[in-house]
């Protein structure tokens, strides 16, 4: 399971005045929608793709450990911490020695191996900094995959829910997509 432990910023993300030109609003009417549908196209494209738009803390958890721990979210900048709870219920943290980080895996360091968490839901905790220091130079695609998400919600403004909007986008995909 991933959570952010802060939310996106959507104007530093995309900001409104931006996010306006792109899909044609030209009236400050709607920019309380186009917020929260800003928020919306943001969480999902960020789910869809397991990039975080922005940089930020996160946390990754899982019931046990594994030889080698696939981060859920990505880039990943930093590690920051690993805590897990044992058998008897407490909340150990592991130093920062005791793991490597490649990437977007993690494992223990070489010659030890991961210690015994509880089995429980949540049991093993990572918290990791992952995202775009501007995702707009370095993944202008999926800012774009904002923008098309935020026109689709305009699009079907009755629709209950983001997966019905992006039944809308498809108009909005590219010819071979």
């Amino acid at each position: 399971m991933l959570t952010p432990l802060a939310p996106a910023d959507g104007e530093a993300i995309l900001p409104l005045d931006l996010l306006k030109a792109r899909v044609r609003v030209l009236s400050s009417d709607e920019d309380l929608d186009l917020e929260r549908m800003r928020a919306q196209a943001i969480n999902f494209v960020e789910r869809y793709s397991g990039c975080a738009l922005q940089r930020r803390q996160f946390m990754a958890s899982d019931r046990q450990f594994c030889a080698s721990m696939r981060l859920p979210i990505g880039p990943v900048q930093s590690v920051d911490k690993i805590a897990y709870v044992a058998a008897d219920g407490a909340i150990v943290e592991l130093e920062a020695g005791a793991w490597y980080a490649g990437g977007s895996v993690v494992q223990p360091r070489a010659g030890t191996h991961w210690p015994y968490a509880s089995g429980q839901e949540g049991a093993v905790r990572i918290t990791l900094t992952a995202g775009f220091e501007n995702a707009e130079n370095e993944a202008p695609m999926l800012i774009a995959a904002v923008e098309v998400g935020v026109a689709a919600l305009r699009a079907s403004r009755d629709a209950p829910d983001w997966s019905a909007a992006m039944a809308c986008a498809d108009s909005y995909r590219m010819p071979g997509l």
